[in-house]
């Protein structure tokens, strides 16, 4: 009789650090979680650069129960996408943004 795979099965977790725009971009089934909890962050701009804890917290929400909520909703189905950097690996993408990174040598309207 062959032997049982008992080994579990990997999850992802989301965490607080993490950039709201990068993880619903990452896992958009979320979208529905951010909505059902009062935070329409989804077509904000902001989410592109606020981390979840700040961005739930504005919003005086607990931040820990919309996490908890996001990890059950991504865990769920076996529809994973890869994880979204968290605030401390988006340097570069910001130095990007605001001119200091690779395409700051060009003018505005080279763009």
């Amino acid at each position: 009789m062959p032997k049982r795979n008992t080994a579990k099965k990997s999850t992802f977790k989301i965490t607080g650090d993490m950039i709201i725009g990068d993880v619903i971009r990452a896992f958009p089934q979320t979208v529905r979680v951010f909505a059902q909890m009062g935070i329409h962050c989804i077509g904000c701009y902001i989410a592109n650069f606020e981390s979840i804890e700040e961005g739930v917290g504005r919003h005086g929400i607990d931040p820990e129960l919309v996490i908890k909520k996001l990890n059950e909703i991504i865990n769920k189905k076996d529809v994973r996408r890869s994880p979204p950097a968290s605030k401390s690996g988006r340097k570069k993408r910001n130095a990007d943004l605001h001119g200091t990174g690779r395409h700051a040598s060009k003018s505005r309207t080279d763009r």
